[in-house]
């Protein structure tokens, strides 16, 4: 999400009134972001593999994470509302949802993919959780895509968003640096 979900953070703290239309153009950018990490995702396995069920596998896997990070909108709003607990329970239901899927899965025997797909489902149970909880007790969202604010919320946690990609790298520098030496 580049930072952008902790200036979200801060600015529905700061104007309650403006959460709707905070909200809205955090989805449009969270959208152009997953439509350009699916893309990155899809031409990187397709360089890496040649196995079709692998880059099967990668793409379900790929749209579970641009969910994952769709439905972290909610949780954003739940911190700016200061309400830790309704985060808690949303997460106790996608794992909740994630078992009840893989057990399913394991019990028709669908296999790797199945257990992605199972990921994915959790996720949109999320996403439904937060959509059905954030609209009844805080906002409607506004209908509205305001391009300022999308630039100003883009613009002010790209610092955020470039040291998240550099501490994710420097972490797994080891791992890297021990497979090209390999």
């Amino acid at each position: 999400d580049m930072g952008v979900n902790y200036i979200a953070i801060r600015e529905m703290t700061r104007d309650r009134n403006k959460a709707g239309e905070i909200f809205t153009n955090c989805v449009v950018l969270r959208i152009l972001f997953g439509i350009v990490t699916f893309i990155g995702i899809a031409l990187t396995i397709n360089i890496i593999s040649s196995s079709r069920e692998v880059i099967t596998a990668t793409y379900i896997s790929g749209l579970a994470v641009v969910i994952f990070f769709w439905g972290d909108i909610f949780s954003d709003i739940f911190k700016a509302y200061e309400r830790m607990e309704l985060e808690a329970i949303s997460a106790f239901w996608q794992e909740t949802f994630y078992l009840l899927f893989v057990l399913v899965t394991l019990k028709f025997d669908w296999g790797l993919n199945g257990i992605f797909i199972a990921l994915v489902w959790s996720y949109m149970a999320r996403i439904i959780y937060g959509f059905l909880l954030t609209f009844r007790k805080f906002f409607l969202p506004s209908l509205k895509i305001n391009i300022s604010m999308c630039i100003f919320l883009f613009k002010e946690g790209l610092p955020f968003g470039i040291s998240r990609i550099l501490r994710k790298v420097s972490f797994n520098m080891d791992t890297i640096l021990i497979k090209l030496m390999r």
